[in-house]
């Protein structure tokens, strides 16, 4: 809401901050997510502008990708965005219900999903995460559940169900992967995380590490 990145240490000393309402290049209108490229710059969903934005770590304005639309390239509200190892740009474009994939420096190169419930498909996908092997998670939000897939898209799996136990959602939004291929899924509506081995196996000893959250 203050339609900004923040930069910190790994302390949480803050380092700068970059971006201000609007429209034009480097302006943010409800950003929702970022991931860091292999070469240091930063990938912003600025999502009510339909955007992806790249920024160097100082905040200057490097490239875009994206304008409002449903063809390739074009976005409604990308709300979550990945980079694999090699660069490979990943977006979850939430209200197209698809995941596009791009180049480094902006080219599009393939999209994959629908709207459904089916395997590969979305409804509404928040975030996505690539793994060290290269496999490609999507929090797939209101269908409740985690879906992975090769680079490509192919499909390879999911794991969750509505509910509160051990492997259950209400609402996941975010999603991330560990070094060691481990699962971390943000439940907005739960009000807590839980983390998982590579093909969804529940790792409890980590869920609500965090003892306070509230819609993470």
């Amino acid at each position: 809401a203050n339609a900004r990145a923040q930069r910190f240490w790994p302390n949480g000393v803050f380092v700068n901050a970059w971006g201000s309402w609007g429209r034009t290049d480097g302006q943010f209108a409800e950003p929702q997510d970022l991931a860091v490229g292999p070469d240091g710059t930063i990938y912003i969903a600025d999502t009510a502008n339909h955007r992806v934005q790249r920024m160097s770590v100082d905040g200057s304005f490097v490239d875009k990708r994206g304008s409002n639309g449903g063809g390739p390239g074009q976005f409604r509200e990308p709300r979550g965005v990945g980079i694999a190892p090699d660069g490979t740009v990943y977006v979850a474009d939430t209200l197209n219900a698809r995941i596009q994939r791009f180049n480094v420096v902006g080219t599009y190169l393939s999209e994959w999903g629908s709207r459904g419930s089916g395997e590969g498909q979305f409804e509404r996908p928040n975030d996505v995460a690539v793994a060290a092997d290269g496999a490609v998670y999507v929090a797939d939000t209101v269908n409740r559940r985690i879906q992975y897939f090769t680079p490509l898209g192919g499909y390879l799996g999911q794991w969750g169900a509505a509910g509160d136990g051990p492997g259950q959602f209400r609402e996941p939004l975010g999603v991330a992967v560990g070094p060691d291929g481990s699962g971390f899924v943000a439940d907005y509506t739960r009000n807590d995380g839980q983390r998982f081995g590579p093909t969804g196996e529940p790792l409890g000893a980590a869920k609500r590490a965090i003892s306070s959250t509230n819609r993470p």
